[in-house]
């Protein structure tokens, strides 16, 4: 038994100097997480301004879940920074979007991705009111340089649903 003892002993002495630097390591993705969620705090409120900074003058915003989708004007599928803050805009002014709050169940990071999986509850002014209706959503950020190089939505909008007050 003191030889089972002394050996677990040793094992643990020599092990603690890689636990400790396993422990120390700082998280790579740390920047990715930072940037992303900063961003995603920004498109929940649709703030142009804000937004600006974020994108990478070649980013792309795409949402292949917006093809052929019946009353969408055109898929959204914006290239570049300035498209991307027209489509923004766009959201606006030919939708009503006031807000996109999302309700993220679960995120996932890599280096350079982080996903966000939830519910977007987005905000609609209707003839004056605001109106907030329910989407299950996967959103993936890529992150490059500390900016959003990629904003890609897959959203259930058939399962759409008007939440109540």
């Amino acid at each position: 038994m003191r030889r089972f003892a002394a050996t677990a002993a040793l094992i643990v002495l020599m092990l603690s100097p890689q636990v400790r630097a396993q422990e120390a390591a700082p998280d790579p993705r740390t920047e990715t997480i930072a940037v992303a969620d900063a961003y995603m705090a920004a498109y929940q409120e649709l703030d142009e301004a804000a937004l600006t900074g974020f994108y990478a003058d070649d980013a792309r915003f795409f949402d292949p879940t917006s093809y052929d989708m019946p009353g969408f004007a055109a898929p959204f599928d914006f290239q570049g920074r300035d498209a991307i803050l027209a489509g923004i805009a766009s959201f606006k002014t030919d939708y009503g979007l006031v807000r996109v709050p999302y309700v993220v169940t679960t995120k996932i990071a890599g280096m350079h991705d982080v996903a966000y999986i939830g519910e977007v509850q987005s905000e609609v002014r209707i003839k004056g009111e605001i109106q907030r209706y329910a989407y299950p959503i996967v959103t993936i950020i890529r992150v490059a340089g500390g900016k959003v190089i990629e904003h890609r939505d897959y959203v259930d909008y058939p399962a759409g649903r008007p939440i109540t007050p």
